[in-house]
């Protein structure tokens, strides 16, 4: 089978939904652009042939009859894109103004759509997916979580008071100490300007 070259593999924007994706076929990744986010899933490999004296191998080829969906995190997905599509109902004030300062097209260092999706996703989660009907992804969670504990850590993560009266504006150390003088946690600050460490923190 002749290997598919692909000049340029970048079909969409960092900071933008994906819309676009190389189809795999039964034979492979193939050139060919579907116009269509790729759904979520992944591979699984299949044991080689063992050799005598050595370790069975793993024939990672990606091809489309090893592909399993991940149903869930599709299913989950769609409901973030249909509330995102609406305006982000449902949500507090202060997940509103994080939100559009996270998503803020003008702002430095703009996060990546990946980055914002992941934080809408657990805004979702907490704060709208019962009202809206998806009370199942957190009993799936709960389901799934249940031994490491790390739904008690994301419930602790979403109990977090991430608001600061101080400007938003903070340029380093010196201005979180001011703001912790005040009785506001650090972490609160850290929240505000670095998400997706604080997310990180929280969920493992």
């Amino acid at each position: 089978m002749a290997q598919t070259v692909i000049k340029n593999p970048i079909l969409n924007s960092p900071f933008e939904e994906p819309t676009r994706h190389f189809r795999f076929s039964d034979d492979g990744i193939t050139d060919e652009i579907v116009e269509a986010r790729r759904v979520s899933s992944y591979f699984m490999p299949v044991p080689a042939s063992k050799t005598k004296g050595k370790q069975a191998a793993f024939d990672t080829e990606w091809t489309r009859d090893r592909v399993e969906e991940n149903v869930t995190i599709n299913r989950i997905r769609f409901h973030v894109g249909r509330w995102r599509l609406n305006g982000r109902p449902g949500v507090t004030a202060t997940s509103r103004r994080l939100l559009e300062y996270w998503a803020d097209p003008e702002r430095e260092n703009k996060l990546f759509f990946c980055q914002i999706e992941a934080l809408e996703t657990v805004i979702y989660i907490t704060e709208v997916a019962k009202k809206d009907g998806a009370a199942w992804i957190e009993n799936n969670l709960r389901d799934f979580n249940q031994a490491s504990g790390s739904l008690q850590q994301w419930r602790q993560f979403s109990s977090l008071q991430h608001h600061c009266s101080c400007p938003q504006q903070r340029k380093g150390p010196d201005d979180q100490a001011k703001c912790e003088k005040r009785g506001h946690r650090g972490k609160d600050v850290d929240w505000a300007r670095n998400p997706t460490r604080e997310i990180a923190k929280a969920t493992h």
